[in-house]
């Protein structure tokens, strides 16, 4: 048996929203991950820039302005 300590938390970062954290559903329009993703995709291409799937900034080839995802 193991045990792992921990920094006990305030009851404020509890109820804190995380980062990344949505209200909406993800996928209620019947779009699936890979339909998402390849759609930003094909505007990356013809666009320059598109819509972050991760924070819904802005994302070029180079990565998004916001939360600094890539697509490779």
């Amino acid at each position: 048996m193991g045990a792992v300590a921990t920094a006990e938390r305030t009851q404020a970062e509890v109820e804190r929203p995380q980062r990344g954290e949505r209200s909406d559903a993800l996928f209620d329009d019947g779009f699936t991950l890979e339909d998402r993703i390849l759609g930003v995709w094909e505007e990356l291409v013809t666009e320059g820039s598109a819509p972050c799937p991760v924070c819904g900034g802005s994302i070029s080839p180079a990565g998004c302005g916001g939360c600094g995802s890539v697509l490779s």
